[in-house]
């Protein structure tokens, strides 16, 4: 791959990232008691990767990591830490985890369909497989919304009521034939929709 093309990529990936900590730029003035209630209703969905899940406050463990691996985040109402591969954003006042994701560039199809696998095995069947290149996992109050829950609300033009997603997006085919000449790149995000809009909405 060029560096350009590399560079590009990464610039790609970055600012996908930084819309979503965009959203949550406005913490401050967010209500505690509301954030919370959201949080506690993401949490039991047990969306998890790497011990980590989705609404949930870290452990004494998992904040020892944070010391031993901190990155540097602009907002002062966050903190963000890598554990392996993975990266998590914490609301700073009660330690719960508000994103998580993974980014790879310069990656070959083989370790796409690898993570892939990872995310099968964790999420099960996704909701949405778009497109060969994008994969999407919905969950509602009441658990992960199937992808005939989703084709019978988008044909009934009935938006379902999501709490939280995992979304893959992959820049080479997941299951294409062809040999790539270039390797390619691939992350995906852990978040709560409802979550972040009501931090950046207060």
């Amino acid at each position: 791959m060029s560096k350009n093309t590399s560079n590009s990529l990464g610039l790609f990936t970055r600012s996908v990232l930084a819309t979503l900590l965009l959203l949550v730029s406005g913490y401050a003035d967010a209500s505690p008691n509301e954030l919370t209630d959201v949080l506690d209703r993401v949490a039991v969905l047990n969306i998890d990767r790497n011990g980590y899940t989705l609404g949930k406050a870290l452990t004494d463990a998992q904040k020892n990591t944070v010391r031993r691996h901190p990155v540097e985040i602009d907002n002062p109402n966050l903190y963000k830490f890598k554990d392996g591969g993975l990266y998590i954003v914490i609301e700073k006042t009660t330690d719960r985890v508000i994103i998580m994701y993974e980014q790879y560039d310069e990656t070959s199809r083989k370790e796409i369909r690898e993570l892939v696998g990872t995310l099968f095995l964790d999420f099960g069947e996704p909701t949405v497989f778009t497109h060969d290149k994008v994969i999407y996992w919905a969950w509602g109050q009441n658990g992960k919304f199937s992808s005939e829950a989703f084709k019978t609300a988008k044909k009934k033009k009935q938006p379902l009521k999501v709490s939280a997603t995992v979304k893959l997006n992959s820049s080479l085919e997941i299951m294409g034939a062809k040999e790539d000449k270039e390797p390619g790149s691939v992350y995906y995000i852990v978040s709560s929709d409802p979550a972040l809009k009501l931090i950046h909405s207060r």
